[in-house]
């Protein structure tokens, strides 16, 4: 399904919120050479790569995500 949707892309570089992008380095689904094209798109985005996780990061990895989520938290003001 992911292949046949209308790429967006050039919307994200005219959202101006914040964004917090986590990506595993081991995802199949969207490599992570995508995911930090997208996070550069966005003018106030942080990326965090977890290695070792796949495309399900906050399942596979909960605990780095967490720690990802918790740490970009108080910057997303």
């Amino acid at each position: 399904g992911m292949a046949r949707r209308t790429d967006t892309s050039p919307v994200l570089s005219s959202y101006q919120g914040p964004v917090l992008v986590v990506t595993g380095d081991a995802d199949e689904l969207i490599p992570d050479q995508e995911s930090r094209a997208m996070a550069a798109t966005l003018k106030h985005a942080e990326l965090v790569v977890v290695p070792g996780a796949g495309h399900l990061v906050s399942l596979e990895r909960p605990q780095e995500f967490l720690s990802a989520v918790r740490s970009w938290l108080p910057k997303a003001k």
